[in-house]
């Protein structure tokens, strides 16, 4: 089976299996079962769609058919990672997945949940995973893990939740703009980063031809990561427009080497030192319009290539709107007119 027809069986799959279409995903990989092995656009397997989007008996039929529950993607690690219930994680648990534990690696289930957004669909992961941590840590490691979690929500402002999970009793310093921010060091190592992640990008895809390159960070500010695609990839997803624009269909995810390591701990600094839910706020508008004249200065410099489509992109923090007038000041008018159609849903 050739790349393409591969892809759009998988797209089919995952389709049907957000919409619990248990006969057509049981049907499909009995006639096709090499792509029970196969890979997805966004790196994982039909289990961590499972996982994430489908049902107990979804992610039951895919392990009675021999999907491997070791694979794991860029983005949260094993399936177990993205389980969206209680009830997912504890079966896929009991089929003998084990979740990271590290508090330091991003594979972690709880604070990969964190990370993701605070609304209400991710809240009772985060209490379920903080409760499963917790119960398996002694004193000194529980104190660690609350301190994280603690520094976590309050950079995501999440009141409500850190109220929820016992925290209300914690006494906050006093709200204030940290002193040492220096607006000019952040873009230059910002600037630095991003021309040194393009550059071994393009090295690793030297026979590709790279045609979209975007600057991306959690709503918390603190995970800068970078994704792009290439053309050769765009063909095989038969020049779809929202393959073409949308990052979350993009190839290429470098989400942490040494320069992004270094410019996240700047970020997370800065945000541990900025409190009260206006600072922040405030702050993290600082951030994304230096992540914006980044991206337009080095464009400027025709560091890249004319005709590649450059964007800042902050998962569920940024509105359609906002998004759009990003684009346009990144890219020139055509394109930006599909974009902002797309994100309008005129097209």
């Amino acid at each position: 089976m050739d790349i393409k027809t591969k892809m759009e069986f998988m797209d089919l799959l995952r389709q049907a299996i957000k919409s619990n279409e248990i006969d057509k995903v049981k049907d499909v990989l009995t006639r096709e079962p090499e792509l029970i092995r196969s890979k997805t656009r966004s790196g994982g397997t039909l289990l961590h769609d499972a996982s994430a989007y489908g049902t107990l008996q979804m992610a039951e039929l895919l392990l009675n058919m021999g999907i491997d529950i070791t694979v794991e993607s860029s983005f949260c690690g094993t399936a177990l990672t993205c389980a969206s219930t209680p009830e997912m994680a504890e079966f896929l648990m009991n089929h003998g997945m084990l979740p990271f534990l590290d508090i330091a690696d991003k594979r972690n289930p709880l604070f990969f949940k964190i990370s993701i957004g605070n609304g209400e669909k991710t809240k009772p992961m985060i209490k379920y995973w903080f409760n499963y941590e917790k119960n398996r840590l002694n004193e000194e490691e529980q104190k660690r893990l609350c301190d994280k979690v603690y520094e976590q929500l309050k950079i995501m402002a999440n009141e409500k939740l850190l109220e929820e999970l016992g925290f209300n009793n914690r006494d906050e310093e006093e709200a204030r703009q940290p002193q040492d921010f220096d607006s000019e060091h952040l873009e230059n190592i910002v600037c630095q980063c991003t021309k040194a992640v393009y550059k071994d990008i393009c090295l690793k895809h030297s026979t590709e031809q790279i045609y979209a390159f975007s600057l991306a960070n959690e709503s918390s500010f603190t995970s800068l990561f970078y994704v792009a695609n290439t053309l050769e990839e765009l063909k095989l997803q038969e020049d779809d427009l929202e393959s073409k624009y949308f990052e979350e269909n993009w190839e290429i995810w470098e989400i942490d080497n040494k320069n992004i390591r270094n410019v996240n701990a700047v970020l997370l600094d800065l945000m541990n030192k900025t409190r009260g839910k206006k600072k922040r706020e405030e702050l993290k508008e600082q951030i994304l319009d230096i992540f914006v004249e980044c991206m337009k200065k080095l464009r400027e410099e025709q560091y890249f290539g004319k005709d590649i489509l450059l964007n800042v992109y902050v998962r569920e923090y940024l509105d359609d709107q906002e998004m759009i007038k990003i684009y346009r000041e990144l890219n020139n008018t055509e394109e930006s007119n599909i974009y902002s159609k797309l994100m309008t849903e005129e097209l």
